[in-house]
């Protein structure tokens, strides 16, 4: 008996073996399955080897409107085990060359144009009897140069770049390894994939260790190369069905972990056509968590180049429009410099256009903040350290930026240290490095836009030369206009005063009431004397320049002292008046003297 089922056996292997008779098969199986499904089905040609191969030559498959489904030039596939009685197969490889497939999704039913191929195998009614499942398992799938399109015929615009809904890979190359289902789940070893989307985009490599659930995917050790990037990551995607990503922006959870990745605009601009002429790549590390419009990101790095980058963690809420999206950021450090943002180009990315800097920022050359932001992009809140070439800086800024400097406002507390504002606001021949801490509020940056309320403490002040220290103030700073109070505690300067100081002009105008308790002349750089004079008085002054040479207008000096060496001159008043033109004019009018110069003469040699 065991004889004659051998020779029944082998003799089934013999026949089957014979290309008439495969071909004979095949013709009764296509001819089977076309009329159970309802559509065309064929193969031109076939080898098999029983339990070992199968070679099948120009297989077809249409959809049920009639139009190609599926078509394989060349299908090869090669079996290394297989077990009728333990429900076990192992497929060696399987490889596809020159394929065409082209799977639509219609707009009414939204129904995929393969449904009823996947319902007819998986039975109409379900087997409520316990079945062992297969045991399948596929060593080794190829893709060689093949085309995939997909249709969604709901959404009939055309968008720019790549087009979700309508999508055609050409040139597909794929190699899988090791794929094995499991119930719902199917994992398998992505070795590779390269193609080349109808929009232009290339993708030269792609690889990771794929776990794929019907609510989620992972892709562990993902590698994805194309011209500009390099991306190095584990992701993970969650969804309650893949109808969310039609709407990925919202539905669909991301976690990622970056390894040191780049990032390429131009690739971005694929998916986001408003980055299309930002041709900048990014350097990308850290986590980030959540859905496009809602994300966490921790330990971020972003750099852009050696001096511009970002180190920390972020939140931000309302992406893709960047103008509504809330940021909560806490920076490690936000590094940048003006070549560098002058390279960016400027919103909405549509020409050649690039950010244009004031001078102002320009001066501040490399620049490095420390801290914390809250807010819109155009209305927030910000406190931290920032070092420049020019000084320090440390803030905590509630700040609404106006399209223009001057619809720019501020308030809050701000510190500088050794800052050199004369440098900043292009006045260095007046003024120098100053250190300070004051609470503001006001308009404006640039020196010709400013207008704010100052209320705090000047450590430091470097002015006509001097270095001063011990101020306070109490006043408003509008377009080089000072106008408030300050009192001077410096060791050759004590001093009240009230009024403006302006330095809108060539030279700096005055117009105050004083009390001046103690002035070293010399000191401050107002005389050149080896004996270093000192003044006192109670002043007001109206007069514009910063050397007695080049100062024009009017002083009225009360309860006078002048003391140089050991001479000593008081005086009740004395009221000095200069005027400027073809000739000096000076007069003098004191209780003991009245004096008028006229002439070509200088007070300084």
């Amino acid at each position: 008996m065991l004889v004659f089922v051998l020779l029944v056996l082998l003799t089934f292997r013999l026949i089957v073996k014979v290309p008439v008779v495969q071909t004979w098969l095949v013709q009764r199986a296509t001819s089977y399955l076309s009329g159970e499904l309802e559509t065309k089905v064929s193969i031109d040609a076939v080898d098999i080897k029983l339990f070992r191969s199968v070679v099948l030559k120009g297989v077809y498959v249409e959809d049920l409107q009639q139009d190609t489904l599926l078509y394989l030039p060349d299908l090869q596939v090669s079996i290394s085990r297989f077990s009728y009685k333990k429900q076990r197969i192992t497929i060696a490889a399987v490889t596809l060359e020159n394929a065409r497939i082209g799977i639509k999704r219609y707009k009414d039913p939204r129904d995929y144009n393969l449904d009823f191929i996947l319902d007819y195998f998986s039975g109409a009614e379900k087997d409520t009897t316990s079945k062992q499942p297969w045991d399948i398992k596929v060593e080794k799938i190829t893709l060689k140069n093949c085309f995939l399109t997909y249709k969604d015929y709901k959404f009939a615009d055309v968008n720019e770049g790549i087009d979700w809904d309508d999508l055609a890979f050409q040139h597909l190359d794929v190699q899988l390894e090791d794929l094995e289902p499991r119930g719902d789940t199917l994992q398998f070893l992505l070795k590779h994939i390269a193609f080349t989307e109808k929009s232009g985009f290339v993708l030269k490599h792609l690889s990771s260790k794929t776990l794929m659930k019907p609510e989620s995917m992972d892709f562990e050790a993902l590698q994805i190369q194309t011209a500009g990037s390099d991306i190095h990551s584990n992701i993970r995607f969650d969804f309650n069905s893949m109808d969310d990503f039609q709407e990925f922006i919202t539905n669909v959870k991301w976690n990622a972990k970056f390894d040191k990745s780049i990032v390429d605009f131009y690739d971005l601009s694929y998916f986001a056509s408003e980055l299309k002429n930002v041709n900048k790549t990014l350097e990308l590390k850290g986590d980030v968590a959540g859905t496009v419009d809602r994300f966490k990101g921790k330990n971020l790095e972003v750099r852009y180049s050696k001096s511009t980058y970002f180190k920390g963690n972020v939140n931000m809420t309302g992406l893709p429009d960047f103008f509504e999206t809330y940021i909560e950021m806490n920076a490690e450090e936000i590094a940048f410099n003006s070549q560098d943002i002058e390279t960016i180009p400027s919103f909405p990315f549509d020409s050649m256009k690039t950010i244009s800097l004031p001078e102002q920022i320009k001066s501040l050359g490399d620049v490095k903040f420390k801290g914390h932001f809250n807010g819109f992009y155009n209305d927030f809140v910000a406190y931290g350290n920032v070092s420049t070439a020019l000084g320090y800086l440390s803030s905590d800024l509630s700040l609404k930026i106006g399209n223009v400097d001057k619809q720019t406002s501020y308030k809050g507390s701000v510190r500088l240290f050794d800052f050199d504002i004369g440098k900043f606001w292009n006045v260095e021949d007046v003024l120098g490095k100053i250190s300070m801490k004051s609470a503001v509020e006001g308009k404006g940056f640039l020196l010709k836009n400013i207008d704010a309320k100052l209320e705090g403490e000047i450590s430091a002040l470097y002015f006509n030369g001097y270095d001063y220290n011990n101020i306070s103030m109490n006043g408003r700073f509008a377009q080089k206009l000072f106008t408030g109070e300050v009192v001077v505690l410096d060791k050759h300067l004590d001093m009240d005063f009230q009024g403006e100081i302006d330095l809108t002009g060539n030279l700096p105008v005055f117009n105050f009431n004083s009390s001046l308790r103690k002035v070293d002349l010399a000191s401050l750089n107002f005389l050149k004397r080896e004996n270093n004079p000192t003044f006192a008085a109670e002043v007001s002054i109206s007069l514009t320049g910063n050397t007695l040479d080049n100062a024009e207008g009017s002083v009225l000096f009360e309860e006078v002292s002048y003391k140089e060496g050991d001479k000593l001159v008081t005086a009740d008043s004395i009221f000095i008046e200069t005027m400027l033109g073809e000739r000096r004019d000076f007069k003098l009018t004191s209780d003991f003297i009245d004096l008028r110069i006229a002439g070509d003469y200088n007070f300084q040699p």
